[in-house]
């Protein structure tokens, strides 16, 4: 019986330090941090700006002599102050780890070209640049 003690006190000291290792341990499992721009290509680089709803007519900005315009509302010039509110918030948003990168994963969270919620796209001089879902 005494036997039997000393190797069951012996295995329980082992799982302790065991234990106490591992909590000493210090790991990041924070969330993913990236220092990576989700737009890589700059405002001046962009002269139309196409925003895409499902099931709403796309809006249009266009950029013509530095002013961004509304070409489908009657060419009405685009508030400075939001168009800066939304290109600032936007041009600041950092990449974030991929949560899937199938097809189907993309059918599923609704981002890919058939199924979407928004599309942005980008283009220069009529060459498309960047679309982001």
């Amino acid at each position: 019986m005494k036997k039997l003690t000393l190797i069951l006190s012996s295995l329980l000291a082992v799982q302790t330090v065991l234990a106490m290792l591992l909590f000493s341990v210090k790991t990041d499992t924070g969330a993913f941090q990236s220092d990576k721009n989700l737009l890589d290509i700059g405002m001046e680089a962009i002269d139309v700006i196409t925003i895409e709803q499902k099931d709403k007519a796309p809006l249009i900005l266009k950029k013509e002599k530095e002013q961004w315009l509304l070409p489908g509302y009657f060419n009405v010039p685009v508030d400075s102050t939001k168009l800066r509110d939304f290109t600032g918030k936007l041009w600041g948003q950092k990449t974030s780890w991929p949560v899937a990168n199938t097809e189907e994963a993309a059918e599923r969270f609704q981002v890919n070209k058939d199924k979407f919620e928004r599309k942005l796209s980008f283009q220069k001089d009529g060459k498309m640049l960047k679309t982001l879902f």
